[in-house]
């Protein structure tokens, strides 16, 4: 651990002394308390915000003025969970799966067992159907 430290403190050295002390920013700073954080949190998937701000381009969506932002992106959140529930249970409950529709030809993946599964090119559910 201590020579990773080392390539990143002199890597953060190199990049502003390259690129100018102005341009390190938190991102870059951040790098030379990663070694810290690897040994207390362990893997960097254990402590990393990446799925978070990969979601956070769906955030600015969900606010649509400047008065309580919070509440906006909260309640968008809430918003979508109730919908997506009230759908799975609409459509567990209305099982109107077409057999007329039943499709053995195409393409199937080659890890699964094709006799093990049935396919359809339409699925039809309450309020919708599905083509393939």
């Amino acid at each position: 651990m201590n020579t990773v430290q080392l390539y990143l403190e002199e890597f953060i050295q190199t990049f502003a002394e390259i690129y100018g002390i102005e341009t390190v920013t938190h991102y870059v700073h951040a790098l030379q308390h990663l070694v810290k954080l690897a040994q207390k949190h362990g893997s960097l998937d254990n402590f990393s915000a990446y799925l978070m701000e990969s979601y956070l381009g769906t955030f600015k969506h969900f606010k649509h003025g400047p008065k309580n932002p919070g509440q906006q992106v909260t309640n968008r959140i809430i918003e979508r969970q109730v919908a997506s529930r009230d759908i799975y249970i609409r459509n567990k409950r209305c099982k109107r799966f077409s057999n007329d529709f039943k499709y053995d030809d195409g393409p199937f993946p080659s890890n699964l067992r094709k006799e093990n599964f049935k396919t359809y090119s339409q699925i039809n559910l309450e309020h919708c159907s599905i083509n393939v």
